[in-house]
């Protein structure tokens, strides 16, 4: 017997589990790194940190606000505006100026009319405002001159499409009514001297008229219609004195188709020429 370990008995070695008290010691730099990180989490957490009341006041202050609309949609807006002022302005002109007892309103010819005014005042005004702004701002490249000469000519434009809506003849049961911007001149059936009845190619059709004469040598022309026919009738039991009245075939064959006149009234009305 041996009082030694067995040969043939392996040895066993256990590792330990190394302590520390206290963790190994950091460099300066290492401790300067660490400082930084650790502030800048602090603030960053202050940062996102909330408090109540100001969680409501940002909620009613973005409740209350107001987002101003951008140009691209101004414009649009301004465009609307002026389109559909000038589909109405022969409706507001007629509302504005056609008489109480006004049987048949008649705008002038020629290409001043409502809608071209209306879209003449637009414009104006829109040129004004560009030359108002511009007169005040003294790194523009037009001259002073060339800004008032751009306001007193928007001004111009202005009053020319204003006048357009003067420009017309009201057949009333008892006057006839001549309006301008300068002379509104007013004249009963009584003045009438001469009355023509005749017909006007328009398209396919023939389109019937009547040519007013007064005494004082100015003339109107009337387009007859399915809707003013019964009015025109009117207007010719109110004109007794004719010196001269005169009806073409054709004029007698669209009175007719129009019921208007039967051929015989036609030429107990009209004396041929």
């Amino acid at each position: 017997m041996t009082n030694g370990k067995n040969k043939d008995d392996k040895e066993k070695v256990t590792l330990g589990q190394e302590k520390f008290e206290a963790p190994l010691p950091l460099s300066k730099e290492e401790d300067q790194v660490d400082l930084k990180l650790a502030k800048d989490f602090q603030e960053e957490k202050k940062k996102n940190v909330v408090e109540p009341d100001q969680v409501l006041v940002k909620k009613e202050e973005k409740s209350m606000a107001f987002k101003k609309p951008k140009k691209s949609q101004m414009y649009a807006l301004l465009a609307a505006l002026v389109l559909i002022l000038v589909l109405l302005s022969e409706t507001i002109r007629r509302s504005m100026f056609r008489a109480e007892d006004s049987l048949i309103f008649v705008p002038k010819g020629g290409v001043l009319i409502p809608p071209v005014g209306t879209a003449m005042i637009a414009a104006a005004l829109i040129l004004f405002s560009i030359a108002s702004i511009s007169l005040f701002n003294k790194r523009g490249k037009l001259t002073r001159q060339q800004k008032g000469i751009a306001l007193l000519v928007s001004i111009l434009i202005a009053f020319i499409g204003f006048t357009s809506y003067f420009r017309y003849v009201d057949f009333t049961e008892t006057k006839l009514i001549d309006r301008s911007i300068f002379a509104n001149r007013e004249s009963t059936y009584l003045d009438v001297s001469e009355v023509h009845a005749s017909t006007k190619q328009e398209g396919e059709n023939n389109v019937l008229y009547y040519r007013y004469k007064l005494k004082s040598g100015r003339e109107y022309e009337l387009k007859v219609t399915e809707e003013n026919k019964d009015k025109v009738k009117l207007i010719d039991t109110k004109i007794k004195n004719a010196d001269k009245r005169s009806i073409d075939n054709h004029a007698i064959q669209e009175m007719d188709r129009l019921e208007m006149y039967s051929k015989d009234e036609a030429l107990k009305l009209f004396i041929l020429e």
